[in-house]
């Protein structure tokens, strides 16, 4: 539940599978620098950028009902 540990992570995660951020800007089609704001602390990423960045690192979220967990 803590999105700052979560955007941390994913920014480790980027860091390490894509490179570098200038790759990822490519990858994702997204500037550089909102990246960096978005990947950061006190970002606050929408899912459509969410669903950008973890594509380009081979990745993606689920969505599945309580009752299953």
């Amino acid at each position: 539940g803590d999105m700052e540990l979560f955007t941390a992570a994913l920014k480790d995660v980027a860091d390490a599978r894509a490179g570098s951020m200038t790759i990822l800007s490519r990858e994702t089609l997204l500037n550089r620098e909102h990246l960096y704001k978005t990947l950061s602390k006190k970002g606050n990423p929408r899912l459509e950028t969410l669903t950008k960045i973890l594509h380009a690192v081979g990745l993606r979220i689920s969505v599945r009902s309580e009752a299953t967990l």
